[in-house]
C-alpha cells in the first residue's frame, strides 16, 4: 500500500522525517480482495444495509464494514479472508506519541 501523492505531499510540507508510523483507516474505507492484508473472522453481523466484521489480522483486532450487495459471499465466523484500503484513506500518527503527522 502506497500513500496518496496528496498525503506525502502534505508530511513533506510540514518536514515530517522518514520513520515508522501507524495508519489509521476507518472501517468502512475497506475493501475485500483476493489478496492484501489477511484476516479470520470473529463475528460477522448484519446491520441493514452493511456488514460490521470483527477479524483478528496480524495480531489485532480489526473491524471492517463491507456493503451487502452479494448476500451469497458475506464472510462467516471462521472465514478467513482478504482486505485492502487505498491509500489516500489512511491516516498516518507517530508511533511515538500518537498525533497526527499530517496536522
Amino acid at each position: 500500500m502506497h500513500l496518496s501523492e496528496d498525503k506525502c505531499a502534505r508530511l513533506a510540507a510540514k518536514n515530517v522525517p522518514t520513520q515508522d508510523v501507524t495508519l489509521g483507516i476507518r472501517p468502512e474505507h475497506t475493501d475485500l480482495s483476493d489478496v492484501g492484508i489477511t484476516g479470520k473472522v470473529d463475528v460477522s453481523e448484519m446491520m441493514g444495509s452493511s456488514v460490521h466484521l470483527h477479524l483478528t489480522a496480524e495480531g489485532r483486532d480489526v473491524i471492517i464494514i463491507v456493503p451487502t450487495v452479494d448476500m451469497d459471499r458475506i464472510p462467516r465466523m471462521g472465514d478467513q479472508l482478504h482486505f485492502t484500503f487505498a491509500g489516500k484513506v489512511a491516516h498516518v500518527f507517530s508511533k511515538e506519541d500518537d498525533r497526527n503527522l499530517e496536522y
